[in-house]
């Protein structure tokens, strides 16, 4: 794949590529053009997220958790690269971890209304990695994994 991005508006263009691409499931195409824009364009946020969302999506659960460190750090008010961390930190059986970030994305999340959706995903991953009903791990029944 040839890519050339001379303008903002060209990392723009790739940028809703690659969310398609993401969204249609072509998950590799859809890496390498989030990986091509995060070295193009480091401190953009929304780069780093998709870029994890995709290497989350197929396997690469160590790579997503950086991404998604990253695109924390560089807007520490989005709950959104959190509330990922948190279900990356999930997969990656990390239970505690998980339960610290989904908590701190919720709270938050709390009160923003363009972050309202949030409530109801960030429960049901707390709920399957709560240690209520004698520390059975409802994740299978999700899903996910809290192991």
């Amino acid at each position: 794949m040839s890519i050339h991005v001379e303008t903002f508006e060209d990392q723009k263009r790739l940028f809703e590529t690659a969310a398609v691409l993401l969204r249609s499931g072509k998950l590799d195409d859809a890496i390498t053009l989030y990986d091509y824009l995060v070295i193009q364009n480091p401190v953009v946020p929304q780069y780093w997220t998709g870029g994890g969302i995709a290497k989350m999506r197929r396997g690469f659960l160590e790579e997503a958790f950086v991404h998604f460190q990253v695109a924390e750090a560089a807007d520490e008010s989005d709950p959104v690269p959190i509330l990922l961390r948190g279900l990356c930190l999930m997969r990656m059986g990390k239970r505690l971890e998980a339960l610290a970030a989904l908590t701190r994305a919720r709270s938050m999340a709390a009160g923003r209304p363009r972050d309202a959706w949030m409530e109801g995903s960030i429960r049901a991953m707390m709920e399957t990695c709560s240690p209520g009903d004698g520390g059975r791990d409802r994740s299978a029944q999700r899903g996910t994994s809290c192991t």
